[in-house]
């Protein structure tokens, strides 16, 4: 995948731009006048920080009546009261609405990573892009989303309050404003030199944070908090965290020496200026150049200008520092996400139509990305219409593979896979999920009704629901509950959810493919925690319920898919013997061997036991 990192796009300051503005004028465009309004308002603030003083020294040198003295003087305190007054609500203004576009950011992410392929999202190098995304990008205030929108308006202020300052300055001398701007120049390259060095090495920092966060989540979580007791794993933890903690330090260390070396040249480039300011004023009042009016306007615009340089670099960093951290949110929309547009002509379409299904596998090839051998080699074989096909073999033998690649979650690396005699490419994603009602290891319960949990929808056909709870043996435990279908599950959310024990969510996944009513089962192994009798007969239950339709099993234990119609033997991807139970079993060989070993945990099964009904 490092190849990959190599073709990702890198984007400019000026794309930066648009593509924020562009998002901004989407959004809440009365930014733009918050940006106006702020710079305005905050250049007179400035200007009567300045005025104000001079203009008191001015009227006490001209020994100017008390009333015209307290008019002058009450007339700017009370300007200066309505322009704060003013700036702080646009300022507000500004400071909320500035989240939307960070927001919109955000939404942008959530939907990308929806719409992307699962064998892309699969990929960790996709996966650590999207964290880096939304940690830099929208994780925060101060991430590039938001951040842009705040240097862009720190900078507005600075550029038209230094432009005052440096044309009052400028009456002075030009020798005073030529060193005011060598002075920017300098600080602007330190500037440069320090972003440089943080837009090459802060992938570095999004890495060990990554690590610290998953040590973090492991660490704490719930469901893990009996095996670290159990184990002792808080030293492994404590360990890991350390380790982290020290190479995060190290990266600051980095970080601080080389902006403290940038800040440093800058500073001393300051230091030149403001001497030699100072030198040129002290030779002027010695030689009575100035008046008290003038000395009193050239420190206080000194002062202004000094602290407003300081400040704009600053905010220059912080624009060109949120640039730099949109680059991971460009590069993430930039991802290819599934195709939504249909190849299918009349006659393919009439083909998918017709049930039960068939599906084939013809010299199909899979690679996982970054592994060194392919999982699934060459594998060639046909599940008739209706046929409940077992698969079996170890773990590792690639039977989830061939699930996804069947459901259309991986593409093959060669080789074709056909529904109906229709090759899944032509399929769009969301018309080959539609064919599938797949029930994995890992069960997701989601933080929904129970009803929704069955239906996977937000308004679901509670008559059908009902019907089907029937049909698992649910009904009798859902009626007891106080809110019935209406019941909150887990608790993640509500306090009151409820819990199923392992068989009550078994036979609820079982509800859910049910309700899907897609033409082909697929079961991955759900029962896996189950014993293997409890197994055998949650299978017997799915393949009696799903009557008429094609069905795949998968299982390691080979007693429990003893009554599908064809069982294929896989090993490391390889189809190694295919047939009926009774014919594997007279070949000897690989299935009748593991059988054999594992049969002796099923002594309380009958063998001759077989699904005549």
């Amino acid at each position: 995948m490092a190849e990959q990192k190599e073709t990702r796009k890198h984007y400019s300051f000026a794309d930066n731009w648009h593509f924020y503005w562009g998002i901004v004028f989407k959004t809440k465009p009365g930014l733009i006048a918050a940006i106006i309004g702020i710079a305005i308002s905050e250049t007179l603030l400035n200007v009567g920080t300045i005025v104000l003083p001079t203009l008191v020294v001015q009227l006490l040198t001209q020994k100017s009546s008390l009333p015209y003295f307290a008019t002058v003087i009450i007339s700017i305190v009370v300007g200066i009261t309505v322009t704060t007054v003013l700036h702080g609500l646009v300022d507000i203004y500004g400071t909320d609405r500035s989240t939307a576009p960070r927001m919109r950011m955000a939404n942008y992410l959530n939907s990308k990573i929806m719409a992307i392929d699962y064998q892309l999202l699969e990929n960790p190098d996709t996966q650590q892009l999207f964290d880096a995304a939304t940690r830099n990008g929208t994780g925060w205030t101060l991430a590039g989303g938001q951040a842009f929108y705040f240097g862009v308006e720190g900078l507005t202020r600075d550029i038209l309050t230094l432009l005052v300052l440096l044309i009052t300055i400028s009456f002075f001398t030009p020798l005073i404003f030529v060193l005011l701007v060598f002075s920017g120049l300098i600080s602007y390259l330190m500037l440069q030199r320090y972003r440089r060095w943080y837009a090459a090495n802060h992938h570095t920092r999004d890495e060990l944070q990554r690590k610290q966060k998953y040590l973090s989540q492991n660490a704490y979580a719930i469901e893990n908090g009996k095996d670290v007791r159990l184990y002792q794993m808080s030293a492994w933890y404590h360990q890991h965290f350390e380790e982290n903690r020290q190479q995060l330090n190290h990266w600051q260390q980095k970080q601080s020496t080389t902006q403290l070396v940038s800040d440093l040249i800058s500073d001393f480039a300051t230091l030149v200026r403001d001497g030699f300011a100072y030198l040129y004023l002290a030779f002027q009042i010695i030689a009575k150049n100035i008046t008290a009016t003038q000395l009193t306007l050239f420190f206080t615009t000194m002062s202004q200008f000094s602290q407003l340089v300081s400040q704009f670099i600053e905010d220059l960093n912080t624009l060109q520092k949120a640039s730099v951290d949109l680059q991971e949110v460009r590069q993430f929309l930039d991802l290819p996400q599934s195709d939504t547009t249909s190849q299918l002509t009349t006659a393919q379409r009439n083909q998918l139509k017709q049930q039960p299904m068939t599906i084939q596998f013809d010299q199909v090839t899979y690679c996982y990305p970054k592994a060194t051998t392919a999982t699934i080699k060459n594998l060639s074989f046909k599940i008739d219409a209706g046929q409940k096909l077992a698969l079996v073999g170890a773990n590792g033998a690639g039977k989830t593979t061939i699930t996804q690649l069947m459901m259309g979650l991986l593409k093959p690396t060669s080789g074709r896979v056909l529904i109906n005699q229709v090759e899944t490419s032509a399929l769009t994603t969301e018309e080959q999920f539609a064919l599938f009602a797949p029930v994995f290891q890992d069960s997701i319960i989601m933080a929904l009704t129970l009803a929704q949990n069955i239906s996977m929808s937000i308004e679901p056909d509670e008559k059908r629901i009902w019907q089907i709870l029937k049909e698992v043996g649910l009904v009798e435990l859902v009626e007891k509950l106080p809110q019935k279908l209406s019941a909150p599950m887990t608790r993640y959310i509500d306090s009151d959810g409820i819990e199923f024990s392992g068989g009550q969510i078994q036979k609820l996944m079982l509800a859910r493919a049910l309700y899907k009513n897609a033409p082909i089962l697929i079961l991955d192994e759900p029962t896996a925690a189950l014993d293997p009798i409890a197994e055998n007969e949650m299978y017997r239950q799915y393949a009696a319920m799903t009557f008429a339709k094609t069905s795949l099993f998968i299982s390691h234990r080979l007693s429990s898919t003893r009554f599908c119609d064809n069982i294929l033997y896989l090993d490391h991807g390889e189809l190694h013997e295919s047939g009926t139970h009774e014919e594997l079993m007279a070949l000897h060989g690989e299935y009748a061997h593991v059988y054999e070993v594992q049969s002796k945990y099923y002594q309380t099964q009958d063998p001759e036991q077989e699904v005549a009904k």
